[in-house]
């Protein structure tokens, strides 16, 4: 476990049951395994195109540059390999990653993970971005070369605002068509030296998206997703991606019952749009198990079977078993 200083001033240290101390703080309910879960919920080690490189869509690869975070979520998908004593990518691991990306020009973006990739020192991190640099493929039928976009998946501006210093920004200004995706779960982690931090990304010029999880006893209830996501849009941060959370081993308790969700999700997004922001509603989605691959809810039939599953089918054909979870608080 990680927390900072900046995370333990935003808990309620009287409340066990605070949304920021619950994500957070370990749980005994960790140590009990709930049905379908897995040390590799996503299949990622069935996709590994490069050491630390992961393709799983045709124009966009996952880089995992570290696997060190600020804090650490109790939720997470990568549980198991986060914060385990790990190195950064190495050089040769990069210039592996870069030939490869090098290799296949159906790749368009390059998606920095980890792990977290703003705890990496600003040089490490520039070069990381500079590795790519003259691997950006040709177009077909096109004499020009086409600039490949970067994506930096981050939790840091809400754990360590103070980590966003004046030369890590200017590092980030530099790398050119480059996006960042802040994760935030609660209207309480938007506190003032978050939102200066994403300012100082977006006066540099770098476009700041959200995407957060939904988790019971975080954010389970249509009115704190609403005011989540009015208060993102009011600072300019564009909505992402809402995800149901993944089967990763020892972590029911942060699961709501999957038809409770969507009614959650659209109670939220009707709230939303009755303030004027029907913008600021993300999209509801789940990473089908087992490496299925990230599918949109909305558009999902959710059909219940008789051994405490639901099945999820998308309109393409895919399917995947994701548990009932009717048992403990929250549930419906």
């Amino acid at each position: 476990m990680r927390v900072t200083p900046h995370l333990r001033a935003l808990m309620d240290p009287l409340d066990p049951e605070d949304p920021i101390r619950r994500q957070f703080l370990p749980s005994p309910a960790e140590a009990s395994v709930g049905p379908g879960e897995s040390e590799d919920p996503l299949g990622e080690r069935g996709i590994e195109a490069a050491p630390r490189l992961l393709h799983r869509y045709p124009d966009r690869v996952l880089l995992l540059v570290t696997d060190r975070c600020a804090a650490y979520c109790r939720f997470c998908f990568r549980r198991e390999s986060a914060g385990r004593g790990g190195r950064p990518i190495s050089d040769r691991e990069l210039r592996a990653a870069a030939a490869y990306v090098g290799a296949h020009p159906e790749v368009r973006e390059i998606i920095l993970s980890g792990g977290d990739p703003l705890t990496l020192p600003g040089r490490r991190l520039s070069a990381t971005l500079e590795a790519f640099r003259g691997r950006e493929p040709a177009a077909s039928g096109s004499d020009s070369t086409r600039k490949l976009g970067f994506r930096i998946h981050t939790r840091v501006p809400v754990v360590a605002p103070g980590r966003l210093t004046p030369e890590l920004v200017e590092r980030l200004k530099e790398a050119a068509s480059l996006r960042v995706v802040l994760h935030v779960n609660h209207p309480r982690e938007l506190g003032r030296r978050c939102l200066e931090a994403v300012l100082t990304l977006q006066a540099a010029g770098v476009p700041v998206l959200s995407q957060g999880v939904l988790l019971k006893g975080v954010n389970d209830e249509p009115g704190t997703l609403a005011e989540l996501w009015l208060r993102l849009a009011e600072a300019g941060i564009g909505a992402h991606h809402l995800f149901h959370p993944d089967l990763a081993r020892g972590t029911a308790h942060f699961r709501v019952n999957l038809e409770r969700a969507l009614r959650v999700y659209r109670e939220a997004a009707a709230m939303a749009a009755a303030g004027g922001r029907a913008a600021a509603v993300p999209r509801f989605s789940l990473d089908l198990p087992g490496g299925g691959g990230k599918v949109s809810l909305q558009d999902c039939r959710i059909l219940r079977e008789s051994r405490g599953f639901y099945r999820v089918e998308t309109p393409d054909g895919r399917s995947g078993l994701y548990p009932v979870d009717e048992s403990g608080p929250g549930t419906s």
